[in-house]
């Protein structure tokens, strides 16, 4: 069995050294991904969606119990971060939940997309030099393996 090797065109690659970076520590660096209008927005969802299941579950089924407020925005707060513990009794209830589910799932996956390019695009190096032509106008030293450089000549 044969394996398939890819192949990468070698014969032109600009090495430079790397510049290093002070980055500061940050411990909010997680809330980055998102403008604190979002996240503001995501809470204020949080908000209304356990205010909105206990009013449909209170007044859709015979329960005039129901849970506290605060277990409601727990348990909203708990389905952001992917895990339900509602256990809805109404047609309504359940429609509701997996709503709130799926609408969660989004903000999660755009919260997880939006976290991995800030994390791409914050370790992108800059490009210094544009080409070959721009490193011998710039004075940069250039260096090729024997052999290399497309043009047959070897050395």
């Amino acid at each position: 069995v044969a394996f398939p090797e890819g192949w990468f065109d070698a014969s032109l690659v600009l090495v430079g050294n790397k510049e290093s970076s002070n980055s500061d520590f940050n411990l909010w660096s997680f809330l980055e991904p998102f403008t604190f209008r979002v996240w503001g927005l995501i809470a204020f969802s949080i908000l209304i969606s356990a205010l909105v299941y206990a009013w449909m579950e209170r007044y859709e089924t015979d329960d005039r119990l129901g849970r506290r407020p605060t277990e409601n925005i727990f348990y909203a707060a708990i389905a952001f971060t992917g895990d339900n513990r509602y256990e809805p009794t109404s047609h309504n209830g359940r429609l509701f939940v997996f709503s709130m589910g799926f609408f969660f799932l989004l903000i999660g996956s755009a919260y997880t997309a939006n976290l991995a390019s800030f994390l791409v695009v914050q370790n992108q190096q800059r490009v210094s030099v544009d080409g070959v032509g721009d490193a011998v106008r710039r004075g940069k030293v250039l260096c090729m393996l024997g052999g290399g450089g497309g043009d047959g000549g070897g050395e």
